[in-house]
C-alpha cells in the first residue's frame, strides 16, 4: 500500500509512513487520490486549494506543488496529461480502495452463508481506519462527496460486522459493541435494531424494550419521526415473546418518495388502438389492489416496430392509476453496450424508493427481497424496456397485488409467459393509414396531400415500420423543397442507406437491425446474407446483414 486516506493523509516513503508537509500540497494530493486514474485539471486544483483568493499565477504554483509531491511518491505516479494531472495507482495502492474491495467481498460471503469468512474480511477492512477520512487535509467542496461516501461505508461496515456476529450466535459478546455504535450514531435506526436483537437473543427482554423506548424518544426529539418498520417489528417480536430473529437484517420504513421515472410521452403517436385496449384490460381491477394479481405484459416485436413508444404512451395514459409511482429502466438488452445487470437495476430502483445508498444490498437475492418488500401494499407501475431475455427481467418483477410490470423486448420472452403468467403482445407494423398519418405528422398534412401516391409508396417502402417512417419524415423535413417522390426513388435504389439519419448514421434503421443481426448464430447470419438482394453494395467496413456473402 502506498497511500493512506482513512485517517490523516500519509504516503509510504523510505520504508515508512510520512505526512505531506504543506497543507496546500495535501489538498492537491488528496484531490488526485479522490479521482485516481482520471485527469484532474489544473483549474479544479486551483479552486480546491484557493477557493477565495488564488495567487497571481496559481497554475504555476500548482505545478510546483506537484513537483514536490513527485519527489515524495516517486517517478511515474503523478503524470501530466491534457492540462492537468493524473495519479496512477494500482488496486492495492490506496487504503480506501482496499477497504471497499474487502467490504464488497465480505458482503458476498455473508450472502453465501460464509459468516466466519465475512467476519474476518470486515475486521480486516475496519482495521484500515485510523480516524476520519483525510483528517489532516483542509476541507474542500470538491472532495465532500467522496469523503462522505467513505464515511457512510465505514458506518455500514461497523453495522455489518455486528450483524454477522449476531448471526454467528456471538450476540453476548457484541452487546456492548452494538451499544457503542448506537451512542456514536443514535439516528441510524439499524444500530438500534442490532442492539435490540442482540439483547433479545441474550434473553434480556427488559433492556431490549427499554432500548426501543430510548430510540423512539431520540427519533421523535431529533427528527419528529416515529420508529420505522424494522424497529417496530423487533419490538413486536419481543412483546409477543417470539423466538429471536435469526438475522438482524434491515428493512427501511414504509412510505418514502414517490418515483416518477417515465420518460416523456412519444410525440406524434399514431394508431395502435387495439393494443391500447388490450393493455387497458390488464390493469388491476380493484381500487386498492386487494386480491388483484400482479400483472405482467410482455410486448415483443422486431426492431423499430414501436414497442417502447407503445409502452410509454400507454404508461402515461394510466399513470394516475398508480399513485405510488412509476419506475422505468432501459435494460439495454439490444444495444451496442452490455445489457444492464439486474442487481444494478435493483440498486437504482431501491434508491428511488428511498433506501439510503449505504443500505442497498450488494447481492441479487437480498436486493430483490428488499425491493419486493418496498413495493408491498403499493400500486406501482414498473416499465422494463428493451429486455434481453426473461432471466434479466425476472428479478425486477414486483410481487405486490396492485402492481403492474410492462416489459418490452425483441425476444418473445416465452419464459415470462410460461413461468410468470405474463400476457404476451406481439406488435405488428402500422396499417397503411396509420403509417400515412405518422408521415403527415412529421412532414405536414399539406405536403402529403400534394403527393398522395408518392406518400403511399414511401410508407410501403418503409414497410409500415414506425421507426422507418419517422426517419423518412425527419429526412424530408430537413429538405423542405425536396419532393416525396424523389425521396421514394432514393429508397428504391438503396433502402437501408436511404433510411439513415442524415447527421447520425448510428440512429438509422440499419444500425437498429444490426443489433439483432449481430446477436444471431453465425449460420443464421450467413443465411440472411445469402437471402439478401444480389445487387446490394459490398461494403467491407460495415458489419451489416446487408453485405453479400
Amino acid at each position: 500500500m502506498r497511500f493512506r486516506v482513512l485517517g490523516p493523509l500519509r504516503v509510504r516513503s523510505g520504508g515508512g509512513w510520512v505526512p505531506v508537509a504543506a497543507p496546500q500540497q495535501r489538498v492537491v494530493l488528496a484531490m488526485l487520490l479522490a479521482d485516481a486514474g482520471q485527469v484532474v485539471s489544473s483549474e479544479k486544483l486551483v479552486d480546491a486549494v484557493w477557493p477565495d483568493r488564488p495567487p497571481r499565477r496559481p497554475v504555476n504554483t500548482i505545478a510546483v506543488y506537484v513537483m514536490r509531491i513527485r519527489r515524495l511518491v516517486g517517478d511515474g505516479v503523478v503524470v501530466t496529461r491534457g492540462g492537468g494531472y493524473e495519479l496512477v495507482a494500482g488496486d492495492g495502492d490506496v487504503d480506501a480502495v482496499v477497504f471497499e474491495r474487502l467490504l464488497a467481498a465480505a458482503r458476498r460471503e455473508r450472502e453465501d452463508g460464509r459468516l466466519a469468512a465475512a467476519d474476518g474480511r470486515l475486521g480486516e477492512a475496519l482495521a484500515l481506519w485510523r480516524g476520519p477520512v483525510l483528517a489532516d487535509v483542509p476541507a474542500s467542496a470538491s472532495m465532500t462527496a467522496w469523503v462522505a461516501h467513505l464515511a457512510q461505508l465505514r458506518l455500514a461496515a461497523e453495522e455489518d460486522r455486528v450483524d454477522v456476529l449476531v448471526r454467528l450466535g456471538r450476540h453476548a459478546e457484541v452487546v456492548d459493541e452494538a451499544r457503542l455504535l448506537v451512542e456514536r450514531s443514535p439516528l441510524r435506526e439499524r444500530r438500534w435494531v442490532l442492539l435490540m436483537t442482540a439483547l433479545h437473543r441474550c434473553g434480556r427482554r427488559g433492556e431490549a424494550l427499554a432500548a426501543y423506548q430510548r430510540a423512539r424518544q431520540v427519533l421523535l426529539a431529533e427528527l419528529g419521526l416515529e420508529p420505522g418498520a424494522a424497529l417496530r417489528e423487533v419490538q413486536r417480536a419481543i412483546l409477543t415473546d417470539e423466538p429471536p430473529a435469526a438475522s438482524a437484517g434491515w428493512a427501511p420504513a414504509a412510505g418514502g418518495p414517490v418515483p416518477a421515472q417515465l420518460p416523456a410521452d412519444i410525440s406524434g403517436f399514431t394508431g395502435r388502438g387495439d393494443y391500447l385496449r388490450r393493455l387497458d384490460e390488464l390493469r388491476p381491477a380493484t381500487d386498492d389492489g386487494a386480491g388483484a394479481a400482479v400483472v405482467i405484459s410482455a410486448i415483443a416485436g422486431t426492431a423499430g416496430v414501436g414497442k417502447t413508444a407503445l409502452a410509454l404512451h400507454w404508461a402515461h395514459r394510466v399513470r394516475d392509476g398508480f399513485p405510488d409511482g412509476q419506475l422505468y429502466v432501459n435494460l439495454g438488452g439490444w444495444s451496442a453496450g452490455p445489457p444492464a445487470r439486474p442487481v444494478e437495476v435493483l440498486a437504482r430502483f431501491l434508491r428511488a424508493l428511498g433506501v439510503p445508498p449505504e443500505q442497498v444490498p450488494a447481492g441479487l437475492d437480498e436486493a430483490g427481497a428488499l425491493y419486493r418488500s418496498r413495493l408491498a401494499g403499493k400500486r406501482m407501475l414498473v416499465v422494463l424496456d428493451n429486455a434481453r431475455d426473461a432471466g434479466q427481467v425476472r428479478p425486477l418483477l414486483p410481487a405486490s397485488p396492485g402492481c403492474l410490470a410492462l416489459v418490452t423486448s425483441r425476444s418473445r420472452l416465452t419464459g415470462l409467459v410460461a413461468r410468470d403468467g405474463a400476457t404476451a403482445l406481439t406488435l405488428d407494423v402500422l396499417t397503411g393509414e396509420e403509417a400515412r398519418a405518422l408521415l403527415a405528422w412529421g412532414v405536414g398534412e399539406s405536403r402529403v396531400r400534394a403527393e398522395p401516391r408518392a406518400a403511399a409508396a414511401l410508407v410501403r417502402l418503409c414497410g409500415h415500420l414506425p421507426l422507418a417512417v419517422r426517419i423518412a419524415a425527419a429526412n424530408l423535413s430537413s429538405r423542405p423543397h425536396a419532393s416525396i417522390a424523389e425521396y421514394a426513388a432514393r429508397l428504391r435504389r438503396d433502402r437501408l442507406r436511404g433510411l439513415e439519419v442524415d447527421d447520425d448514421p448510428a440512429g438509422g434503421l440499419g444500425a437498429a437491425f444490426d443489433l439483432s443481426y449481430d446477436a444471431l448464430p453465425a449460420d443464421a447470419r450467413r443465411l440472411f446474407r445469402l437471402l439478401g438482394p444480389p445487387t446490394a453494395p459490398r461494403n467491407p467496413q460495415r458489419r451489416s446483414w446487408t453485405r453479400r456473402p
